[in-house]
């Protein structure tokens, strides 16, 4: 009967020191989300993240150009299978010490995309913006027979212009 009980208590006690790990793994693993040191952004080092992603698209255009530091863009070569590589065309920025990581001439991969008519048969291009110091990448807008859709169909020159002659905020 005692050995019975002695099993009991212990089968008891081991019971209780696991749910006490299981509490305290769980505990740690949601201090770790909310304090940052486990990274549950979409960044990259070059990119801003996404909390920051979301307020930079809520503002209105004329509030965002004052705010960006340069931009890259990007034209479009066919390759093999209709298959569109970007390359960057032309790197403006507000002041000689924003560094961008982008030069002429350099292939952006994760800007390719494959041609299948529709729509995509205009798009001729993509504006990426970057903003702060050192610079992030904070927007891609798609041109589309140069014109930025994303942007209430601004032409791409009217862009260029507001962005040449807006000082930097």
């Amino acid at each position: 009967m005692l050995k019975k009980l002695l099993h009991g208590f212990m089968f008891g006690v081991g019971f209780t020191v696991a749910i006490i790990l299981i509490f305290w793994i769980v505990s740690a693993l949601e201090l770790s989300f909310t304090t940052g040191t486990t990274s549950n952004s979409m960044t990259t080092g070059d990119e801003i993240n996404y909390a920051d992603q979301e307020k930079w698209r809520a503002l209105p255009i004329s509030e965002k150009i004052p705010k960006i530091t340069g931009l890259a863009l990007l034209r479009f070569k066919e390759g093999e299978d209709k298959h569109m590589e970007a390359y960057v065309e032309t790197v403006l920025t507000k002041n000689n010490s924003t560094n961008l990581p982008l030069s002429i001439g350099d292939r952006v991969e994760k800007s390719d995309y494959y041609a299948k008519g529709g729509y995509s048969n205009n798009r001729n291009g993509i504006l990426v913006l970057y903003s702060g110091s050192p610079a992030k990448e904070v927007e891609g807008a798609y041109l589309y027979d140069d014109r930025l859709v994303s942007y209430e169909d601004m032409p791409l020159e009217v862009f260029l212009k507001k962005f040449k002659n807006e000082p930097l905020n």
